[in-house]
């Protein structure tokens, strides 16, 4: 039994139960759908209960707004085969920027030829290729949306925007937003990963050479922190504060604070770059070029003041990050007679070997 044959009442609230999908899958609340299409909010949460019809005129901006069809909200027809049978890829539009707004300023999107996707099991989903690349493309376009402009104010049809494919093709890969957040946190670990890997690979440090040493640890840090980023903060009331890898991981840090974000994800960043940067201590101390007491320790507590130090700089607790850092490293890490940086020249020797190896100064 179609639609068209089905009594009036049933008729109505399959057409409500589909305009509900759209929104939800859309992510506009009713008092949001209700203004962009010029439909009075009360009139809208009675149609969505089955109380009242939905005009077509009104099925035709809903459809508008979230990006399915007139015919699946009308009718329940698709123009094409449902995105859980027919490849994402069969509906892709050329890549564009995306930059999510506010609500009231956020322009309707055009329609797409079918609905909302069902919501698919990882192991239903595509595993060729082909599908793995738009997965990857899907995970690019989220890193760069969550990390400039926040996982909540981000929503699943801005990222299938910036991806250039329909709302139906990124639930057919991703059923939630939270999965593709885990995504870009995926991509955002393996990109650090590959430059890291290209850092050392590059840079592979002469074992005779200790400069060579303390440039390699430098550089590293520069990775994590790098210069000009306190120059880069700015008004949150203003411009975004910060974009790239630091800020997605923030976020999820954040998020994993109140009971969600990803905490293994988090873990596995983390364990990753304390291997880098113990091997990276063990070398230097090797040749002479650190002087540390358990580089593994050290490393630790590198990474804590780092960390802690991004913290400070984006509360504008600290305008000179680096001139920390250098300090931090004379105090702590550097054997005597190697300077952190031109800027900043190490103690003499004597002063240096006033306190026990590897014990931060006081």
């Amino acid at each position: 039994m179609t639609a068209a044959t089905l009594p009036a009442s049933a008729a109505t609230a399959s057409v409500a139960a589909r305009v509900a999908r759209a929104l939800r899958d859309s992510e506009f609340s009713q008092v949001e759908a209700a203004r962009h299409i010029g439909l009075d909010k009360t009139k809208l949460s009675k149609s969505l209960s089955g109380a009242r019809r939905f005009r077509i005129e009104e099925l035709s901006a809903i459809a508008e707004l979230t990006g399915v069809s007139l015919d699946w909200l009308s009718r329940g027809v698709t123009a094409t085969a449902p995105a859980s049978d027919a490849p994402a890829s069969d509906a892709l539009a050329a890549p564009q920027a995306s930059t999510p707004a506010a609500p009231e300023t956020r322009a309707p999107s055009p329609a797409t030829a079918s609905g909302p996707a069902d919501s698919a099991p990882e192991s239903s989903r595509p595993g060729g290729a082909k599908a793995q690349r738009m997965r990857a493309r899907i995970a690019e376009a989220a890193w760069q949306l969550f990390s400039e402009w926040g996982y909540h104010r981000v929503r699943m049809i801005d990222i299938a925007r910036q991806a250039g494919i329909s709302a139906a093709g990124l639930h057919y890969h991703y059923t939630s937003k939270q999965d593709v957040f885990d995504a870009a946190l995926q991509h955002s670990a393996q990109r650090l990963a590959n430059e890291r890997a290209a850092l050392l690979q590059a840079r592979a440090p002469d074992a005779s050479a200790p400069a060579e040493h303390l440039a390699l640890l430098q550089t590293l840090i520069e990775m994590k922190i790098p210069r000009g980023f306190a120059a880069r903060i700015t008004d949150a009331d203003t411009a975004t504060t910060l974009a790239g890898d630091w800020s997605i991981w923030l976020q999820n840090y954040a998020e994993i604070a109140v009971g969600a974000g990803s905490r293994s994800q988090a873990a596995g960043l983390a364990a990753d770059w304390d291997a880098i940067l113990t091997a990276c201590l063990a070398a230097g101390q090797r040749v002479g070029a650190f002087e540390l007491t358990d580089p593994a320790e050290a490393a630790a507590q590198l990474t804590i003041f780092l960390d802690g130090l991004v913290l400070r700089t984006l509360a504008g607790a600290v305008d000179s990050p680096h001139t920390l850092i250098d300090r931090y490293l004379t105090d702590t890490i550097l054997a005597p007679g190697m300077p952190a940086s031109d800027a900043h020249t190490a103690p003499a020797a004597s002063a240096r070997a006033a306190r026990t190896k590897g014990e931060p100064a006081s």
